[in-house]
Order: C-alpha cells, then structure tokens, then sequence
C-alpha cells in the first residue's frame, strides 16, 4: 500500500514538475503581441547607425553611418553622414529627402501611396517601431522567436509584387529596443543596419 502511495506521489510530482516548467518556458517564449507592447511604450528614441549592402555588384560591400531619429507615432528620420550627407523623413504619408554634393543640396518629396511596394517597406519599419501588428499583418507573414529579452521577428511578402522587392525583413531587439534590421531583397542584396541606443523615452 504504502509503495503504491508512493509512486502515485511521484507520477504526480513529475507532472506537477512537468507542467510548471511548461508553463514557465512558455512564460519566457517572445510573443508578437508582447514585442509590439513593449514597442509602443517609446515614445522617442535618437540612435545612431551603421549599414553595409552586400551585393554582387559591389566589391566589399557599401557602409554608411549616421543618426536615426524616432517619433512614436509615425516620424522616422535617418540622417546618413558617411560615405556621404543625406535626410532622409518618413512622415505621414510623405517622404523627404535631402542630399548634398558637392556643396549643394537637393531636396525632393514623394508620396509613399503612389508606390505600394515602397509603402509596404516603409510601413513595415513605422508599424514595428510604434508596436502596430495590425498593419504589419497587412502586407507581411510574420513568424517570432526568442524570449522577450531577445527577440526575432521575421517578416515575409504576403503578395507577388512585394515579394518582387523584398524576400523578407529580419528585425533583432531586446525588450523596448530594436538592435538590428537585416533585409534580403529578391535579387539576393542583404543590408544590415545596427542601431546603438544614444537616448530613449
């Protein structure tokens, strides 16, 4: 009797042990909803950056460095500084851009509706930085890993055209920060950009 006993206490010790580390793996696995709840808590953040396009048609690749400015909940600026000065601001529905050559500098103006592909690209980035899922489920698959202290989300075209461009957008944070944005165009292009937090509220 007294054997029996124990052993039902020990099959039920082994799944109460069972269940509970179940649960605390499943307490420490990244979610979409959770990531994105931690992204809309910013309110700003000033970062600065460094990108490098791998490409066949470039030898040793291309790298540019500057500062990214973010304004919950859709202003995104990316000042480019080297190789060479460019402003580049995403608001609304426009993007700015400003460039200097040789001393002089060009601005021009575009309406991100009046390309869908650039849009979805665009969207992809603000809807990240704000915690939207709704309009990133819009245009991208999405697929998570990690824990919440360090997460992956990557996204893949839902639609022919867009997977034209972009093959998919892998972006790297922890907690209320993305550390990293890596994009695969369809050509087989790769830019890496890593952010380096100077200020975030």
């Amino acid at each position: 009797m007294a054997t029996a006993v124990a052993v039902s206490l020990a099959m039920f010790l082994t799944v109460l042990v069972g269940t509970r580390a179940a649960a605390d793996a499943q307490a420490k696995t990244a979610s979409l909803e959770s990531i994105m709840a931690a992204l809309a808590s910013v309110q700003g953040a000033d970062a600065t950056f460094s990108e490098t396009r791998e490409s066949a048609f470039l030898t040793g690749g291309l790298k540019s460095s500057g500062h990214v400015l973010w304004r919950a909940p859709g202003s995104l600026t990316k000042i480019t500084l080297e190789p060479f000065e460019e402003t580049v601001t995403v608001e609304g529905g426009e993007i700015k851009l400003s460039r200097t050559d040789d001393g002089r500098t060009r601005g021009s103006v575009i309406s991100i509706e009046d390309y869908p592909e650039l849009r979805s690209i665009v969207e992809s980035v603000r809807s990240t930085l704000a915690g939207n899922s709704v309009e990133l489920k819009n245009n991208f698959s999405v697929a998570v890993s990690g824990s919440p202290d360090t997460w992956q989300i990557e996204l893949k075209p839902m639609t022919k055209k867009l997977a034209n461009s972009i093959e998919s957008i892998l972006i790297a944070g922890a907690g209320t920060k993305i550390s990293q944005f890596q994009t695969t165009e369809a050509g087989g292009d790769v830019s890496v950009m890593t952010l380096t937090y100077d200020k975030i509220w």
